[in-house]
């Protein structure tokens, strides 16, 4: 699992703003708009090109 720097030993700002941020529910909404917008198919490169 990652880690947000406020949980980095070796951090020098940990009273930043993201401190605030509840990290199990953000990796929740991100789980959850993952699935959400993933279609379960990978786009092919012609899709992705750039024109």
């Amino acid at each position: 699992m990652r880690k947000f720097h406020r949980e980095d030993p070796k951090t020098t700002h940990k009273h930043c703003p993201g401190a605030n941020i509840k990290k199990l529910a953000m990796v929740k909404e991100l789980r959850s708009r993952l699935v959400l917008e993933s279609a379960g198919e990978h786009a092919s490169a012609r899709e992705i090109a750039p024109a």
